[in-house]
């Protein structure tokens, strides 16, 4: 699905590695969650809420344009200015993760109409992922085959693991850079024109591209450029950290590690549903469950989330999941609090992100920490060459 091979471990072979599941009939999990939702919530419900995501993304889209000009003028004081960028782009991104899981438009022509899909690209806001191929490696891959050696966030954030710990804050923050400034235009660059067909050019991503590096542009001639690094760090370890707060990655280093799955009753151990929310975590950040949709860049309803993954909107997982509690409850399941981002996930995260010891982040076996600065140097290139840009 023109996934880049970097992000999958090739030594596990999905035919033989991947989990048997039980299959969707009427006694499974996913059956019932779907029937208790259809009765407890009206479809025009659903439909109202989207609509209100979609203007409440608009609003914030609005404010993040403006904040640069604000900037510029001295009209409101930087840090307030750095602090908003934060939030919205990491709100913009929340809201582009869920775009990329609506249905998408085509011309008559077949071709990918970016107008239509325009918010899509908000994926790429908070510097972390990539809208081009998030339908294919997030949608397609991570979702069915979480947790697994399929599963692409595995080893997404499994290049800094191998640098030593006092290399990989810098390490991480200047491969992202580089893909970000260079990396992510030649990996569009390979896509739209090699990849996949030359006459379906992803101009929704191109444009986005276009904003962002504008906005760094005007930052530098302006000589703000040391405030864009700063929300540029922030923004960027924030949202890495949401990311990898979202599941256990850190406690699974090993593929074949089912800890989390044996604490399900024993008749939902091979239900997908059931599994799916078992090895995801919902996140809070301010207490109200609407406005950390956004700041959890999507993250806050997301046990509902991954297990109805069509829903268009946050709103709309919220809506449900009061329905899809009492269904996983009937089943005997524990329905676990929402964890706190910075006192239940963020210590966690940085421990075994930067206090750990180097290691292979497929295996867990360690690696040799001597090799350090060139092992950081060829993960640096890597980000500007477009490697590590999905």
């Amino acid at each position: 699905m023109g996934l880049s091979l970097f992000l999958l471990n090739l030594s596990s072979d999905a035919r033989q590695d991947l989990p048997k599941f039980t299959s969707l009939d009427n006694n499974s999990l996913l059956t019932a969650i779907r029937s208790r939702i259809t009765k407890d919530v009206p479809q025009r419900n659903f439909d109202r809420a989207d609509r209100i995501f979609d203007l409440v993304t608009a609003l914030i889209f609005i404010v993040h344009i403006l904040i640069l000009p604000v900037m510029v003028l001295g009209i409101i004081p930087i840090w307030v200015c750095i602090l908003m960028w934060v939030v919205t782009r990491t709100s913009l991104a929340g809201a582009g993760h869920y775009y990329i899981h609506r249905k998408k438009h085509y011309t008559k022509k077949g071709h990918f109409h970016f107008v239509r899909n325009m918010a899509h690209s908000l994926f790429d806001m908070n510097y972390v992922g990539g809208c081009l191929t998030a339908t294919d490696g997030h949608v397609m891959v991570h979702h069915p085959y979480l947790m697994t050696g399929a599963d692409v966030k595995k080893g997404f954030f499994g290049g800094m693991l191998k640098l030593p710990r006092w290399l990989r804050l810098p390490g991480y923050t200047l491969h992202k850079f580089g893909t970000f400034l260079t990396g992510m235009q030649i990996r569009g660059y390979e896509i739209n024109f090699f990849e996949r067909e030359k006459d379906s050019i992803r101009g929704e991503f191109w444009l986005m591209r276009l904003l962002m590096l504008a906005e760094f542009a005007v930052c530098a001639w302006f000589g703000l450029l040391w405030v864009w690094m700063i929300q540029f760090v922030i923004t960027l370890w924030y949202n890495t950290f949401l990311v990898t707060s979202s599941h256990d990655y850190e406690d699974k280093a090993d593929e074949n590690d089912d800890k989390p799955i044996m604490m399900l009753p024993p008749a939902l151990q091979h239900d997908w549903a059931a599994c799916q929310i078992q090895l995801s975590h919902d996140l809070t950040i301010s207490g109200n469950r609407w406005v950390d949709v956004f700041l959890s860049a999507g993250l806050s309803p997301h046990r509902v989330h991954h297990v109805i993954p069509n829903q268009k909107s946050g709103f709309s997982n919220l809506l449900s999941e009061a329905s899809v509690r009492s269904v996983c409850e009937d089943a005997g399941m524990t329905w676990a609090r929402p964890q706190n981002f910075f006192w239940d996930r963020l210590p966690k995260m940085i421990r075994d992100y930067l206090l750990s010891d180097p290691r292979d982040p497929t295996t867990g076996v360690k690696t040799n920490p001597g090799l350090g600065l060139r092992a950081c140097f060829q993960y640096v290139v890597t980000g500007f060459r477009g490697f590590g840009a999905i």
